[in-house]
């Protein structure tokens, strides 16, 4: 259920959707938040959806680093850290953020989709359609309400690559992509070097979607020279990664890794590299081609679409300037 709803001219899935009517019931009108394990149980009565299928949507739908566009708003640990799993549904609390709070306004009371689901994508749910930058992807809508002749490739270059929240690094063969072709995507996590010539230590960030510090630093640790030694395999030492000591910084959702003073940093680094966590490899899709998912958008109700896609840039606008702390 993590494709796009059947006919959901959001392009969110069919989860997201009840999710976004279940708060709207439950929070009311401007939205309070309600418990989230009242909110799942409604979704367990009303639409059928197991509890624990729903609070992981509900969680990831809350956390900006893996959705540019959060659709909820999210009070207490939903999995926003990287150190454990969220909290029990009934110590947190959510409500439709201002985003959610659009979608389900717009496609409830004029049936109009915005891009959302294009944006966000849902590699981050186990699913094949990558992320794109919120701003291209609006501003390609808008151009497509206001040229409706502009062409597939013109369209195309105007989203762009896929685009991740945390800023991971984008491998894929594009053409292929954006024609709806299925393609190999691979995230890469930056991997900054601060230390001496000899050893030295590695600053790990800006994870792909899947992955995190924690599911890193095991990956890590299963792969580190000390963990080699315990196994009766030594021709798979080449493999193994010169690391001292792994250290995670969870509110920077970094990971630091210090290698042993004798280690070769170039060739440590390389082999960093290839770590699943710190990279991944998934295979992914569109479910149509690139231009024809932005037209289904532009061939709505234009001048409605427009205003709407008005209300979002000034969220994230909104956004930007709470973020970099302006008023």
């Amino acid at each position: 259920m993590n494709g796009p709803a059947s006919g959901s001219p959001t392009g969110l899935s069919a989860v997201e959707l009840e999710l976004l009517d279940a708060l709207d019931a439950l929070c009311g009108s401007p939205p309070v938040h309600a418990t989230s394990a009242a909110l799942l149980a409604r979704l367990d009565d009303e639409a059928g959806i197991a509890p624990r299928h729903a609070y992981e949507v509900l969680c990831l739908a809350a956390q900006d680093h893996v959705s540019h566009l959060p659709l909820v708003d999210g009070h207490g640990n939903v999995g926003e850290h990287p150190d454990g799993p969220a909290a029990n549904p009934r110590y947190t609390e959510v409500r439709p953020s201002p985003v959610g709070q659009l979608a389900h306004r717009h496609r409830t009371t004029g049936g109009l989709g915005l891009p959302i689901g294009l944006v966000n994508g849902n590699v981050h749910l186990g699913g094949h359609r990558p992320a794109f930058d919120p701003r291209r992807v609006l501003a390609t809508v808008e151009h497509a309400c206001r040229r409706p002749a502009a062409t597939d490739s013109e369209l195309c270059d105007l989203v762009g690559a896929p685009s991740f929240p945390s800023g991971c690094g984008v491998g894929v063969d594009l053409a292929a992509l954006t024609a709806g072709e299925e393609v190999d995507l691979e995230c890469t996590a930056r991997v900054e070097r601060a230390g001496d010539a000899h050893g030295g230590r590695f600053v790990i960030s800006r994870w792909p979607p899947t992955s995190s510090p924690h599911r890193a630093a095991r990956a890590i640790a299963a792969r580190s020279a000390d963990a080699a030694r315990a196994r009766p395999f030594p021709e798979i030492d080449d493999q193994m990664v010169a690391v001292r000591d792994i250290a995670v910084l969870s509110s920077r959702r970094e990971l630091v890794v210090d290698l042993h003073d004798d280690a070769d940093p170039e060739r440590e680094l390389a082999k960093l590299r290839t770590i699943h966590g710190v990279t991944t490899l998934t295979r992914t899709r569109l479910p149509a081609p690139l231009a024809t998912l932005v037209r289904r958008h532009a061939s709505r109700d234009r001048a409605a679409m427009l205003a709407a896609l008005g209300e979002l840039r000034d969220e994230l606008d909104l956004r930007d300037r709470v973020a970099t702390g302006e008023r």
